[in-house]
């Protein structure tokens, strides 16, 4: 799983992949209140790229998957975000 440390007040660019079909659905953060969304599109070739602020120290688990889900897969997209204090 990939994994990125920022500092607190740093901004981190979450870009999910396309896939076959579909397009990718909003970023989860598994943490609320550990990063603060600032936007979120969905790229002409429906990935997405997502930008958030890291506000305080910590860990959380981001995650994205597709829309409409598939009989025969279903592909998902995750990385750790470790947020470590600004000094």
């Amino acid at each position: 799983m990939p994994s990125v440390t920022i500092k607190a007040g740093s901004l981190v660019v979450v870009m999910v992949p396309r896939w076959g079909w579909g397009q990718a659905t909003q970023v989860r953060v598994a943490r609320p209140g550990l990063l603060r969304e600032v936007c979120s599109v969905v790229l002409s070739n429906h990935g997405r790229r997502t930008i958030y602020v890291a506000r305080v120290p910590g860990a959380t688990f981001v995650g994205a998957t597709v829309e409409p889900a598939s009989n025969l897969a279903m592909p998902a997209w995750g990385g750790k975000v470790i947020v470590r204090t600004a000094s």
